[in-house]
């Protein structure tokens, strides 16, 4: 399912283990809006997601309600930057965009907003 967050966006602020930036999404108040895909998934499939983002020392996950682009109101789990992780926002490497370039481009996002 596709949502989105008002008043979030997209940025490249969390820094990497072995450096680099990461994808984030960073709260910057009226105006903005932050599109997302949401996946239903089990509690064992959330508990391996939550390893693979490194939560909580990398990202940290909240609950947070959100809007479907139906307009239906849901509640779902979103990962942000562990402020202890962040960093100056940068572009990120080549192939890391590239991930996320595919990704926008699978669901019809609009990918001139991504760094080139």
């Amino acid at each position: 399912m596709i949502g989105y967050l008002d008043g979030y966006e997209l940025r490249f602020n969390k820094k990497g283990q072995a450096g680099g930036s990461y994808a984030n999404i960073v709260h910057v108040g009226e105006g903005s809006t932050c599109l997302f895909v949401a996946y239903l998934i089990s509690m064992p499939q959330l508990c391996s997601l939550d390893k693979f983002e490194g939560e909580p020392s990398h990202y940290v996950r909240i609950g947070m309600p959100f809007t479907s682009t139906q307009g239906e109101p849901l509640i779902g789990h979103i990962y942000v930057a562990n402020p202890q992780r962040l960093t100056v926002a940068e572009n990120p490497s080549p192939d890391y965009l590239e991930h996320i370039r595919k990704g926008y481009q699978k669901h019809g996002f609009d990918t001139r907003k991504l760094p080139m």
